[in-house]
């Protein structure tokens, strides 16, 4: 009877313990973000700017702490985000005298706190001499949940003109990969022919918005897709000087998405 009696003690401690490690595997702490001060325009040493038409500005959410996994995917994200914006900034003239070359590695930090003053310390004179129009880069987590992240990331480009550009990039908490695959081109092109609803995007001459329709001939890299908390985000580049897009519930496309993205947004 004792010997029953402790295997029952030792049973219930088993279960209590299997159940609290379920719970702390179902639910990874969520990653702590701080927002790095922005930084818009380059200034020069007496701190005036140095052309009126010359700016570049960031505006980044860079991870303070949680997982590690998940902090060193984004990190590597902001990180490659703001050095091709420097490059292409530096590049945009075409005068390659004027571009000493970056690798990205030596350009690379980890020091989130402090990660665009220190992009800043290496381009600053670069920036200063090459820049003739105006650039921005706006990278910031628009989603986080026990399973994904989702950060958004805007590139902003005026000189004549001004146009713009959005990227999505979705990051497992499991392992803190990058999600490629969210929806087949073929997916989409049945999404619209099944909800012919979506398919267009009038036009609105008070923002100069030229209007758009879904094309089957469409490039598959004109579009761009973010899980965000309650919908499904698409981006679509092109079809005007800005980028447009659609928001979509989960539960008229969740059976177009992948595998991967269902089991994701499933809760």
């Amino acid at each position: 009877m004792k010997k029953y009696q402790l295997l029952l003690v030792v049973g219930t401690i088993l279960v209590l313990i299997g159940c609290h490690n379920g719970n702390q595997t179902n639910t990874i702490d969520l990653v702590v973000m701080e927002q790095v001060d922005s930084v818009y325009g380059i200034h020069d040493e007496d701190d005036h700017y140095w052309n009126d038409y010359c700016s570049a500005s960031f505006d980044v959410d860079v991870p303070k702490n949680g997982p590690q996994v998940i902090v060193d995917s984004v990190m590597a994200l902001v990180n490659k985000e703001v050095y091709e914006m420097c490059e292409y900034c530096i590049d945009f003239d075409g005068i390659p005298e004027n571009h000493v070359a970056y690798s990205e590695k030596e350009v690379f930090t980890n020091e989130g706190e402090r990660l665009l003053s220190h992009y800043m310390d290496k381009y600053h004179s670069l920036l200063q001499d090459s820049l003739w129009n105006t650039f921005g880069l706006e990278l910031k987590l628009e989603t986080q949940t026990k399973k994904y992240i989702t950060y958004g990331s805007v590139f902003i480009h005026c000189g004549a003109n001004c146009g713009s550009k959005k990227s999505f990039y979705i990051f497992d908490k499991s392992d803190g990969h990058l999600l490629r695959d969210i929806i087949s081109h073929e997916n989409l092109e049945r999404f619209f022919k099944d909800h012919p609803e979506y398919c267009t995007i009038d036009s609105d001459p008070w923002l100069g918005r030229n209007g758009w329709h879904f094309s089957s001939d469409d490039n598959a890299y004109k579009y761009d897709y973010g899980l965000l908390n309650d919908h499904f985000s698409l981006v679509i580049e092109g079809a005007d000087p800005n980028f447009l897009h659609l928001d979509i519930p989960y539960s008229q496309i969740i059976s177009y998405l992948s595998a991967e993205a269902q089991k994701l947004i499933e809760q």
